[in-house]
């Protein structure tokens, strides 16, 4: 067993896309040109942007089911960028430096379980740990102090390439 990390659609903003910030601002969407290369994580293509480029922060239901604990909150986007595609047992190298709150839900979409990691071999540890649980259905990555949704990881059917199994 290993995991898949998967990046937000890029086509549920392609609407927003190239809009200036006058348009982008009456539908709620700010603005922002990366200062550095370590902020702004881009939940499309999870990716850091290079500094200078335009940053698209939004409110977005990463968790948009019947549940309490149904979610939203603020995101950065890419403005134009696609969505990252990352072979199984892959961990994007946005996550290299980052600390992560890891949450495993359930198949009734309940936190059952939360851990922190910090860089990329605790994170695996992490990931493998909750995802070991029968009764993990997936698991969802945060910013552990803006609470800011990162990623969602799944189980993968592909073999791990990293251990040959």
């Amino acid at each position: 067993m290993t995991f898949q990390f998967t990046a937000l659609d890029h086509q549920q903003f392609n609407h927003l896309y190239g809009l200036s910030d006058e348009a982008l601002a009456r539908q709620g969407v700010i603005t922002e040109i990366a200062k550095t290369p370590n902020g702004y994580p881009c939940r499309v293509s999870l990716a850091l942007p290079e500094p200078g480029e335009r940053m698209l922060l939004l409110n977005y239901t990463h968790l948009d089911v019947d549940s309490p604990y149904r979610s939203s909150h603020a995101i950065y986007i890419r403005d134009g960028h696609p969505s990252g595609y990352f072979a199984p047992a892959h961990i994007p190298d946005m996550f290299n430096l980052k600390r992560v709150a890891v949450r495993a839900l359930s198949t009734r979409h309940h936190i059952q379980a939360a851990e922190l990691a910090q860089g990329q071999q605790e994170l695996r540890l992490c990931i493998e740990r909750l995802l070991d649980n029968p009764t993990t259905s997936y698991l969802h990555l945060h910013s552990p102090t803006h609470g800011c949704f990162l990623a969602k990881v799944t189980r993968s059917s592909q073999p791990d390439e990293l251990s040959g199994g």
